[in-house]
């Protein structure tokens, strides 16, 4: 899925495109640089970064080949291009000090900028559980469908997380080439500020869409089954999870409104369970765990908001807090046994919580 990360990391890999430039001293090309940012403005900022560092050049090619045509691949670039761009307006700087020795300069400097990193960390665990899931399962998602999942999962957390200020002091370093400074070799730290410290965990989402199809293939096969029942406390990337019970019913009868019988030839599963979020920030609870039949059919929880009156649909979940409720699923009667289907984000782990 390489492609899929190529158009996150868009933003901060232009920073490398060199071309022609000018600033009469260190410090007033950093300023230069940084308020080009603050605009997101990257042909000015490509004109300042030494124009003898062709390598990210040749990868900006790499990553914008193939893809340009296909409408999922523009409304990711413009969604998360977008959010770096808002951003970046609320960038606040102030240069520490400069130090120059001959050809070469460092300047320091103190920033304040968004840090999306938690925003960014709870998408990732959010798509890895539906992605390891299917995964397992043998079904096989396209570019497209995959970066629908990420765009989808990013706009859910954007409503959960609040946003917070990062601090950082960066050291940037300058080269002199015919009396021009540029910025030279940019470090992760200045990555950072420019795409609200994305950067950092750029590496735990390429886990989840980087590398081509027989590496895909191999991270399959690799993945370890652990095996989980009734009453097991399974641990998760964000919350803590325990089924209490099980209960099969062809008819739901709620608080307020009629019985709702179950189709022709199916039959209700109501799973009851307990969930901590282990996080420090309030999560909301997606039904999106997979029910998978002895015949290897999956199903997913059925909207249960007006049905079960401790339904955990899109509950919130406050760190620390324990919360219990119950998804509701719809099957098949010929379905004898059945099994809850979950990854763990950051492993190739897959919970298989037996059901019946």
């Amino acid at each position: 899925m390489q492609k899929i990360i190529s158009l996150l990391l868009i933003a901060f890999m232009m920073l490398g495109v060199g071309c022609s430039g000018s600033a009469s001293n260190p410090e007033t090309t950093v300023k230069t640089f940084i308020e080009a940012g603050k605009a997101f403005d990257f042909v000015q900022m490509a004109g300042m970064v030494n124009p003898d560092e062709t390598a990210a050049k040749a990868e900006i090619g790499d990553l914008m080949s193939g893809d340009e045509e296909s409408p999922t691949y523009d409304e990711m670039q413009k969604y998360f291009l977008d959010y770096f761009r808002n951003n970046a307006t609320k960038i606040q700087y102030n240069i520490v000090s400069s130090a120059v020795e001959e050809d070469k300069a460092k300047v320091t400097v103190d920033f304040q900028y968004v840090n999306g990193g938690p925003l960014l960390k709870g998408t990732i665990a959010e798509v890895f559980s539906k992605v390891f899931s299917l995964a397992f399962t043998g079904i096989e998602l396209s570019d497209e469908e995959m970066g629908q999942y990420f765009v989808d999962a990013l706009k859910s957390q954007q409503s959960q997380i609040s946003e917070t200020m990062k601090e950082s002091t960066v050291e940037i370093n300058l080269s002199n080439i015919d009396n021009t400074w540029y910025v030279s070799e940019p470090s992760s730290d200045l990555y950072n500020v420019f795409t609200s410290n994305f950067y950092s965990v750029a590496d735990e989402i390429n886990q989840i869409f980087g590398g081509d199809a027989s590496d895909e293939e191999q991270d399959v096969e690799e993945q370890i089954v652990v095996n989980k029942g009734i009453g097991d406390e399974v641990v998760l990337a964000t919350i803590n999870l325990k089924i209490n019970s099980v209960e099969e019913k062809q008819s739901i009868t709620p608080e307020y409104g009629p019985v709702e019988n179950a189709k022709d030839g199916a039959k209700f599963v109501v799973v009851n369970a307990e969930i901590v979020n282990t996080t420090k920030q309030t999560i909301s609870m997606s039904p999106d765990l997979l029910l998978i039949d002895d015949q290897d059919r999956e199903y997913e929880a059925t909207d249960a908001f007006l049905l079960l009156n401790d339904a955990l649909d899109y509950r919130d979940l406050s760190p620390g807090i324990k919360e219990k409720g119950s998804w509701l699923y719809q099957i098949p009667i010929d379905s004898e046994s059945y099994s809850l289907a979950i990854g763990k984000a950051g492993t190739n782990e897959i919970y298989m919580i037996k059901l019946k």
